[in-house]
């Protein structure tokens, strides 16, 4: 996984954020581009993704 594929998702995020049907279906694509944000900083900062298992 890289920073390409990271941002790639961010942005699905957001678009499915946008479009949602309801709220709850928008917070969690917020959510989850909330987490793919994260992870951009923290490969970032460190230049390493830290992948969960």
């Amino acid at each position: 996984m890289d920073l390409n594929y990271l941002y790639q998702r961010y942005c699905v995020s957001l678009q499915m954020a946008e479009r949602a049907a309801c709220d709850c279906s928008r917070m969690v694509h917020e959510k989850l581009a909330e987490g793919y944000a994260d992870q951009i900083a923290d490969a970032k900062l460190n230049g390493t993704l830290v992948l969960a298992r």
